[in-house]
């Protein structure tokens, strides 16, 4: 007897269901309802993450990676110094400046600085008396030169040093510490509760359909339910805005970490932190002005040439048409799609070149959703998100992307994504019946995390 895959309509709700048996089918998932189950469509930051192969696993559900910032440090001035032409000066150096408790700090006699106007000076004297509170005195390389220092200015300090023939050894320079970026896993849950009084009603709502299920070309009898698929996707949205808008739970007087979890950041929360916020004026929207200063914030901090938009339509179209006229025809790139214009397309990317730099402009519709980020009254629609289109090297020489979704797996199990049924209402079969209760309950839970490496490469656009 023939058959053939049925059609199904685009707002049809399917749901996983754990059982296996003639009685009671599964209810699958095929792989055409990941466009349904993500609201948001390929465009949600989940999806998005996927595209590139971004979810690793880790064994513990505290994460961490610690960064370098730049190899040669700087010194920042505690309070402000004048001295006379060719004469030295002493600095007291920033509580900022110290590292271990106060008691370090990365400059020797000997060593060379650099101050913001060009000229160089050679540290001549050093006292470590006061922790937090270290002074260096300072001479000028010229007679002709005055060193003049504000408080808050930075120092950088040469890491080599030019010295006479007869010199003694010297100290060795103090290693520039690391940051460690450290985040816990969150476990999120969702529970659909049904009684047994209710579940003559809950299965009038159920519909049996035949089918290939797409993910292993079997034939199967697919369920679904308006209400449980409906709950299921409100669970995967809140999921969803989790992984942008987190924030490690710090509020212990108020919140047991026990009962809610310690939580992580996300990426909004990961790059307010660590990274790059600007800011642009509402009346004048986001012009080509607020585009080169951020060029020239990207050069200054050494990031990729490439980039994601990830903004809000309201944004975009802003940016778009700024951009339009600077890129003539044939200035479109696709490196982060593989060359690929086709694959560019089909996730809704719009790539533009400028001075250098490469845009993949593409929505972010939980910016704009009335029912996210977009409420009434939101500035979500005009903000966007920067995010690398490259990799970065790590320590061993391979390269990682620079953002990953993190889950928990170990002795072969893993919690990237779990749902399950209990309960003991006679409308589950007898062996599967996990108590005496008059209920079932759909679970839907997943123990996952957000990992933002290098969050200086990361900016974020607000509408000020």
């Amino acid at each position: 007897m023939a058959s053939t895959t049925p059609t199904y309509a685009a707002n049809l709700n399917l749901v996983d269901y754990p059982l296996f048996n003639t009685a009671y089918n599964a209810l699958k998932v095929p792989d055409y309802y990941k466009s349904t189950l993500y609201k948001y469509g390929s465009e949600n930051l989940s999806g998005f993450l996927d595209m590139f192969g971004t979810t690793t696993y880790r064994n513990d559900i505290t994460y961490f990676h610690e960064e370098k910032d730049r190899l040669t440090p700087t010194l920042i001035v505690n309070s402000a110094v004048s001295g006379a032409a060719g004469a030295a000066v002493t600095i007291t150096l920033a509580a900022a400046s110290h590292v271990i408790n106060g008691t370090k700090s990365p400059v020797q006699p000997t060593f060379k600085v650099l101050f913001k106007d060009g000229s160089l000076g050679t540290v001549t004297a050093k006292s470590e008396a006061v922790n937090n509170a270290h002074t260096i005195t300072v001479a000028p390389e010229l007679s002709s030169q005055a060193i003049s220092v504000a408080a808050g200015e930075q120092i950088a300090v040469l890491a080599f040093n030019a010295v006479g023939e007869n010199n003694t050894q010297q100290k060795s320079m103090l290693d520039v510490p690391g940051t460690i970026y450290s985040n816990t896993m969150q476990i999120f849950r969702a529970d659909f509760k049904v009684t047994g009084t209710m579940l003559a009603a809950f299965n009038g709502k159920m519909t049996l359909t035949h089918g290939i299920d797409k993910r292993t070309g079997q034939y199967t009898e697919c369920w679904y339910n308006e209400d449980l698929g409906d709950y299921y996707q409100r669970f995967m949205n809140a999921r969803e805005i989790y992984y942008l808008t987190a924030k490690s739970i710090t509020n212990t007087g108020l919140l047991d970490v026990s009962t809610y979890g310690t939580g992580f950041n996300g990426l909004l929360t990961s790059i307010e932190s660590g990274g790059n916020v600007m800011n642009y004026a509402a009346g004048a929207g986001f012009t080509m002005t607020d585009l080169d200063t951020m060029q020239v914030r990207m050069d200054k901090e050494n990031s990729p040439r490439e980039y994601f938009v990830k903004g809000g339509l309201p944004f975009n179209q802003m940016m778009f048409k700024n951009i339009k006229d600077y890129f003539p025809n044939g200035a479109i790139s696709y490196g982060a799609f593989g060359g690929s214009q086709e694959s560019a397309i089909s996730w809704g990317f719009n790539s533009v070149a400028y001075n250098g730099y490469t845009f993949h402009m593409g929505n972010m519709p939980m910016f704009t959703n009335p029912t996210a980020l977009g409420v009434q009254g939101s500035r979500f629609p005009f903000y966007a998100v920067f995010i690398p289109a490259t990799k970065t090297p790590d320590a061993l020489g391979d390269e990682t992307t620079y953002i990953q979704k993190v889950h928990l797996s170990g002795c072969g199990y893993d919690r990237l994504y779990e749902e399950f049924v209990t309960g003991g209402a006679s409308w589950l079969p007898e062996t599967y019946r996990t108590d005496n209760s008059d209920t079932v309950v759909w679970t839907w839970r997943e123990q996952f995390g957000l990992e933002v490496f290098m969050p200086n490469h990361f900016y974020y656009v607000k509408q000020a």
